[in-house]
């Protein structure tokens, strides 16, 4: 798929529903295989979102849409478990579906927990660099886990996971999430330190709580604690919300400082956001918040980075999903920008795609540091979607580029954007697709 940006010379105006979140409702689905049955709402309708359906459905889930609503983005899901926690057979994912999410390593703790055992294939996903699966094998390991890798396939025991204390060398946000799910089918209590606190983490914590499992966590501390619960005691969880898309919603912030105008955001969180939200003040950005909207103003002309320099750090630090989608912006106004990537050092793969447009941006890659001078003349050309927010990040740049921009491989943008051309119109924005 591509898709055709052209150079967008009017301010934005109008509003736009944040839809929930990828990366929270992604967990959640592996999650719901531990229970009976599950209703969910605001599960977004992306891409990543489909291939984990089928790969719970081989699982034996059934599921099925009881309401779709591209109003609200309040779309429901129900879940229903029709196989034993058990099985005699073993359970394995078919590798064509492992390798187009990296979710599915957390089949790993879910399997153990739900089947005793199983069988999967190296995960896909966004290809940032290095982002390896040894965290999650030495955490599930040291839980009594057994594993072995055979050339790319996964195997996974299951039956003397016992529990105890994990101490995470870097806050990862799939580690502590595999864990978790392991940990629920141990014989004692798990402790993770240093665990990540990410609001889709809290969320996927809480649809377990509601299903009856013990869970603590003490957020200022980076601790928590998961006693082991039998499958069989956990219940339904009915009517369980995810949250909205923090992410997305600071994606269409950003387009509003690109394109100048005004929009308004429904249906988020703006606590959420604290950190992104400062940084477009710092920029100039106008931005008023209430319980769950967020209007954001910018004047092309008023807007400035001043020494601006900002790091990624894992939550509540600045997002690296944002680090991306943050570059068109500085390279459309004027000043001096730095941002420092300390999560994934391979986002950088995107920055080629935005050479292609004539942007001139210092890549350092020892001390991970992108330097970007603006304002910049950008020129519309033929350029590649290396991953999700990558694809943004040149979705972005086209619109502010002079001509016309073609972006190949689309499709990885729509893993994580849902109704994306709609909601671009929303404010008067139109891409095409060929």
């Amino acid at each position: 798929m591509h898709l055709i940006v052209r150079n967008h010379k009017n301010c934005v105006k109008g509003e736009i529903t944040i839809s929930g979140a990828k990366n929270a409702a992604l967990p959640i689905l592996i999650a719901s295989l531990l229970l009976p049955r599950s209703e969910i709402i605001r599960i977004p309708i992306v891409r990543d979102i489909i291939i984990t359906l089928l790969i719970i459905k081989k699982l034996g889930m059934n599921y099925q849409w009881n309401k779709i609503d591209y109003k609200t983005f309040r779309h429901h899901l129900t879940i229903n478990s029709t196989t034993s926690t058990r099985n005699k057979l073993f359970p394995e994912v078919p590798k064509s579906l492992c390798q187009q999410v990296r979710i599915s390593i957390l089949l790993l703790g879910a399997g153990i927990t739900k089947f005793g055992k199983i069988k999967l294939y190296l995960p896909g996903g966004c290809k940032l660099g290095v982002r390896p699966i040894n965290y999650h094998l030495r955490a599930l390991r040291k839980l009594g886990a057994r594993i072995t890798i055979e050339d790319d396939a996964i195997i996974a025991y299951g039956d003397n996971v016992k529990g105890g204390e994990i101490v995470l060398p870097y806050p990862s946000v799939g580690t502590t999430e595999n864990i978790i799910l392991a940990a629920i089918g141990a014989k004692n209590s798990t402790t993770i330190y240093n665990a990540a606190i990410e609001p889709e983490i809290l969320n996927m914590i809480n649809f377990l709580k509601r299903a009856g499992v013990g869970i603590k966590v003490l957020i200022n501390q980076r601790m928590i604690e998961i006693e082991g619960t039998p499958l069989e005691n956990l219940t339904h969880v009915n009517k369980y919300e995810i949250i909205p898309d923090r992410i997305e919603a600071f994606t269409y912030c950003v387009l509003t400082g690109i394109c100048g105008g005004k929009i308004k955001l429904k249906n988020i969180d703006p606590s959420l956001l604290q950190i992104p939200i400062q940084v477009l003040k710092d920029l100039g950005c106008k931005v008023t918040t209430r319980q769950n909207e967020l209007e954001i103003t910018a004047d092309k002309e008023c807007l400035y980075s001043d020494d601006f320099m900002i790091v990624t750090e894992p939550y509540p630090g600045f997002p690296t999903d944002d680090h991306p989608l943050l570059v068109p912006l500085l390279l459309s106004i004027r000043g001096f920008g730095k941002i420092v990537e300390n999560v994934y050092l391979e986002r950088f793969r995107y920055i080629n795609e935005l050479s292609k447009l004539g942007a001139k941006i210092e890549v350092n890659r020892i001390t991970r540091t992108l330097t970007i001078i603006g304002p910049q003349r950008l020129k519309g050309a033929e350029v590649q979607a290396t991953d999700l927010r990558g694809g943004m990040a040149v979705l972005l740049a086209g619109l502010y580029a002079k001509g016309i921009t073609i972006i190949k491989n689309a499709k990885e943008i729509f893993r994580g954007y849902e109704f994306l051309s709609n909601k671009l119109q929303n404010v008067g924005i139109k891409i095409e697709f060929s």
